[in-house]
């Protein structure tokens, strides 16, 4: 699980950190890391943000984050559920994707555009058939 600019990823495979990263080795078996990285997803970091022209977490501050826990056990059904809900709008996500590729592909061939309704001239810009007649100066 890493910190990256403000938010947090949970990583289970090697990746390269362009910019500062922090990340988190759990030292105790009393907390489930999936647990730890959604309850890490409550703390608003950006608080910790030192730096005006690039802002960056403070490490002290970060470092020194107390977090109260439940037991192990709900920790573990605590993340589950969440992470299934992560799963189902992950998969939400690309079924959406999917068909709007789908709609992309086929809908040019089977729909045309409605025709654009004509222009109607405003009553006062339309010609009046017949001869003009010149007006006096005076």
């Amino acid at each position: 699980m890493t910190h990256l600019r403000g938010s947090f990823s949970n990583h289970e495979h090697a990746f390269f950190v362009i910019d500062t990263a922090y990340y988190l080795r759990l030292t105790s078996d009393k907390v489930d890391l999936k647990w730890a990285y959604y309850k890490l997803l409550t703390i608003d970091i950006n608080r910790m943000d030192v730096g005006a022209a690039i802002p960056t977490t403070n490490r002290d501050e970060l470092y020194s984050l107390r977090v109260d826990y439940p037991p192990k056990n709900k920790q573990t059904k605590i993340a589950d559920v969440l992470s299934t809900y992560d799963d189902l709008i992950e998969n939400n996500r690309r079924r959406m994707e999917l068909l709007e590729e789908a709609a992309r592909q086929l809908l040019p061939g089977m729909v045309r555009p409605p025709p654009l309704p004509r222009p109607r001239a405003h009553p006062h810009h339309q010609r009046r058939a017949g001869r003009m007649e010149a007006e006096s100066i005076s």
